[in-house]
């Protein structure tokens, strides 16, 4: 998984990520589940 953008303030902030593979995809479906 590829970083593209990350801003954090704190506690809250917003990260960009790019999936390499179908790997990467469920870990993101999995995380955002939560």
């Amino acid at each position: 998984m590829k970083l593209i953008k990350k801003v954090l303030k704190g506690n809250t902030g917003e990260i960009q990520l790019l999936p390499q593979n179908l790997d990467d995809i469920w870990h993101l479906k999995y995380i955002i589940e939560r």
